[in-house]
């Protein structure tokens, strides 16, 4: 009987349900029984995506504390993760694999040392601290040091410790930075979503072309260049801008480009079905990365946009690129925002929506899938 642990010391609440979500349920068609270890109220996000655990999983609480995004929060949850992940390694029974879901920079040495104490089979999946691996940008220190686990050559990694990303243009990147070690021990699966969760209603009110930016509107995600994109169109009767997300920062850049904020929308996390609500009176949504951002890690808010069925207008950009060779086409790739201004202006001219074949792209990226070519890599040779 294959089984496993299945550990997330990190999320709390509503923070990654959908990659939490559909994660465990694409382990759960891999072993014959999970331990599913993870806060409560994480654990509640999940099982209303999911309409229940699979029968093969059993639930044990961790008890965490619900974590702020301020410095000394993010640094307290993750010493506690830290210490929480190296207690069931240690712990947990010789013959069981060990899926740590949601890894923290400060985790790795000390997992590492606990793997190679234990002996225990290990999948230590990658997430956003990844983007740390770019030494140009700026985190704490201590963050810093602990990535140095993927990039010096002198570091003995455990026989038995394994590292995941998000995706195979990923990993291709990660390969060019970290060290030889850790490139043996590197696999790669999909990002996948819980699709359908809620159900797909077209509930679009208004007749003017309508164009979102989804997820938290941030300069790392191309807020500046939405806004600029915005205020071209500013006075057009034909056209509407609105942001469906987090908005962490004053609403005045967002009033000067003439951009819609939904009731509801503000700096407070709203409800994924509320978001859903919004997105589905979108057209289009803009994702505006940088080219070489999500190098390392990949984007969460673009399989909301997927799971609405609404197709996107994006820059060129390694993730999203990826996103369209494994799937086809569902949008417009363009080069820079002077032909992205010129796309939306032939979408004003001519409303005839053009039809993307998003239950093949939703199959590609499911949970069912990913267990499949997971399966075929090294962790499970």
């Amino acid at each position: 009987m294959k089984r496993a642990i299945y550990i997330d010391t990190y999320s709390t609440e509503n923070a990654h349900e959908m990659f939490n979500a559909s994660s465990l349920k694409m382990f759960s068609l891999i072993y014959d029984a999970i331990e599913y270890r993870a806060a409560k109220s994480s654990q509640q996000n999940i099982l209303n995506l999911l309409k229940g655990l699979p029968d093969n999983i059993h639930y044990k609480k961790i008890i965490l504390p619900t974590w702020n995004r301020k410095s000394i929060g993010r640094l307290f949850m993750q010493i506690i993760s830290t210490i929480t992940n190296v207690y069931y390694i240690l712990t947990s029974h010789k013959d069981i694999d060990i899926i740590i879901n949601y890894n923290t920079a400060m985790s790795l040495y000390p997992i590492n040392w606990s793997v190679k104490l234990s002996g225990k089979k290990t999948l230590l999946v990658c997430h956003g601290e990844m983007q740390d691996l770019e030494l140009k940008r700026r985190t704490k220190w201590i963050f810093r040091k602990s990535m140095t686990l993927f990039t010096r050559t002198n570091i003995n990694i455990a026989k038995n410790l394994y590292f995941a990303v998000l995706g195979e243009s990923i990993k291709k990147n990660v390969e060019k930075v970290v060290s030889q070690q850790v490139k043996e021990k590197l696999i790669s699966f999909d990002h996948t979503a819980i699709f359908n969760s809620f159900p797909l209603v077209d509930q679009k009110e208004s007749n003017k072309l309508i164009i979102g930016m989804v997820g938290i509107l941030r300069e790392s995600k191309g807020s500046i260049d939405f806004f600029k994109l915005a205020h071209h169109f500013k006075g057009n009767q034909h056209v509407e801008f609105r942001v469906i997300g987090y908005l962490p920062n004053s609403h005045e850049c967002i009033n000067e480009a003439g951009i819609v904020i939904p009731e509801g929308m503000n700096n407070n996390y709203v409800s994924r079905e509320e978001m859903y609500n919004q997105i589905r009176q979108l057209d289009y949504t803009v994702y505006l990365l940088p080219k070489d951002g999500y190098k390392y890690t990949a984007s969460g808010s673009i399989f909301d946009t997927i799971d609405c069925e609404r197709p996107i207008i994006s820059l060129h950009n390694d993730y999203i690129d990826y996103l369209f060779s494994l799937c086809g086409n569902f949008g417009f790739l363009i080069k820079d925002t002077n032909e992205m201004i010129k796309t939306i202006e032939k979408l004003i001219e001519n409303r005839k929506s053009e039809v993307f074949n998003f239950k093949y792209v939703k199959r590609i990226l499911s949970p069912e899938n990913a267990a499949k070519e997971l399966l075929k890599t090294k962790f499970y040779r």
